[in-house]
């Protein structure tokens, strides 16, 4: 792991504060719009559910509220504090998860591949813990966007940068005058795909839809992320 996701990622005080007081709206209403799409059409009702990196637990949550036993796993002590406060949640890495083979029904793991310098090693855990045919809910910063314009609350894409991988930066400007800054890794959607691949077979995919307005850069959508469902493949 990489000095700034120690210093970023895992002391998480800040990030806690953002999202309970509401300091960085735009983002937090398309995420939740969109989480609640692709979970629409599971029936979670006495399903087992893993939250893997479930930062605060709201993903989570959405399935407990639908009947799920939802449990939670992340690295930092201050996130798993308020995930606590909404699902059973225990210390783990993504990569090493304290379970059982084929023990759950359903795994999340969302807004966290993009913040993993390997994150085949956490998909293979998962497939690991899942049933046979178990799904996968999946979701990170869309490789399409490219820069999220907190006035017009529109993200723009950048074409040049699409089949780049590199290391880039988010700026959060918060309501506040407040500012902040988390580090990830850009991918382009066929490396995913690559690793879905070996584990899991692609259902749907929600991605956003760029439209053609009057700014300077060119291309918008309503939303920057990326959500898919997948299901775990059959051992032949």
């Amino acid at each position: 792991m990489s000095q700034w996701h120690d210093q970023e990622w895992v002391d998480e005080k800040l990030w806690v504060e953002v999202e309970h007081d509401e300091l960085y709206p735009p983002e937090a209403v398309t995420k939740i719009d969109g989480a609640k799409n692709l979970i629409s059409s599971f029936d979670a009702a006495g399903k087992d559910v893993v939250d893997v990196g479930c930062g605060t637990g709201w993903f989570g949550e959405l399935f407990q509220q639908r009947g799920a036993r939802v449990i939670g796993t992340d690295i930092s002590p201050t996130l798993l504090a308020q995930a606590s406060k909404r699902i059973k949640t225990v210390k783990a890495s993504a990569d090493e998860l304290p379970f059982p083979n084929e023990q759950f029904d359903a795994a999340c793991f969302f807004m966290v591949a993009h913040v993993l310098e390997e994150p085949g090693l956490a998909l293979h855990e998962i497939s690991r813990i899942l049933k046979t045919d178990g799904k996968l809910f999946f979701a990170i910063v869309s490789p399409d966007a490219e820069i999220w314009d907190e006035k017009t609350k529109l993200c723009s894409s950048n074409k040049q940068l699409l089949n780049q991988e590199k290391e880039r930066v988010w700026v959060f400007n918060l309501k506040d005058g407040r500012s902040f800054t988390k580090h990830y890794f850009h991918r382009p959607l066929p490396y995913y795909h690559h690793l879905f691949a070996e584990f899991f077979q692609l259902e749907r995919e929600l991605q956003p839809s760029f439209i053609s307005q009057t700014f300077p850069e060119g291309m918008y959508a309503e939303h920057e992320y990326y959500f898919a469902e997948l299901v775990k493949k059959r051992l032949k």
